[in-house]
């Protein structure tokens, strides 16, 4: 509802997610697809779009920079911050063996996310065109939640709460260039790069060596 006391009216019935600049509203409609909304005028809430037929498989969720709305592995792209025609994207990998994750986290190094059984989560490092890598797994005595803490911290559980720590593995992910020097434990060469880092910057050594 707008300041002004006007309806905007919504048929959601599953989730709700929010850019991260506060302006752009996502929310499920179930067997009506996701609503997109712009906050941008003060007191009045404007649908700009309805992505139809989309299937939940996982919660909505907005990437770091807000130019992608997720649900689970589908994904879409925003032009101008849920302005004009969303564009679909690839889905991301899913674990072998997994119906649904949800997506806690993404950015340009890629996502957190996690598959669920009734009473236990595996967290997931997820990027397109590679295999999912399993970061751990934890159980629990009740039906857990989970929740992303950046950088690379995430908060699982219920009554009982746990924090899973992969920090280290988005350090790596958002430099892929150190991550391969510190695989190879030396300079790396151009194939070298792209065998481990495929598309990260190439630079004739890596910091501290001299090998060419």
């Amino acid at each position: 509802m707008s300041e002004s006391g006007t309806e905007t009216g919504s048929d959601t019935e599953g989730g709700a997610a929010l850019s991260p600049d506060g302006r752009t509203p996502a929310l499920e409609g179930g067997r009506t697809g996701l609503s997109v909304w712009d906050l941008s005028a003060a007191g009045q809430a404007r649908r700009t779009q309805t992505i139809p037929g989309t299937t939940s498989g996982g919660g909505l969720l907005f990437s770091e920079d807000g130019s992608i709305l997720r649900s689970g592995a589908h994904g879409w792209r925003l032009s101008d911050s849920g302005k004009g025609k969303a564009e679909p994207l690839d889905d991301l990998p899913m674990p072998k063996g997994a119906h649904a994750m949800d997506v806690l986290v993404q950015g340009a190094w890629g996502a957190l996310a996690t598959t669920s059984g009734f009473r236990d989560f595996t967290t997931w490092f997820v990027r397109p065109g590679m295999e999912p890598v399993a970061l751990g797994h934890d159980g629990f005595g009740e039906h857990p939640w989970a929740f992303a803490l950046p950088p690379g911290r995430l908060l699982l559980g219920s009554l009982l709460l746990v924090v899973r720590d992969v920090t280290e593995a988005v350090t790596a992910a958002r430099d892929p260039r150190a991550a391969a020097c510190a695989a190879v434990g030396g300079g790396l060469t151009r194939a070298e790069l792209d065998a481990v880092a495929e598309g990260a910057t190439w630079e004739p050594a890596c910091p501290g060596a001299d090998r060419r």
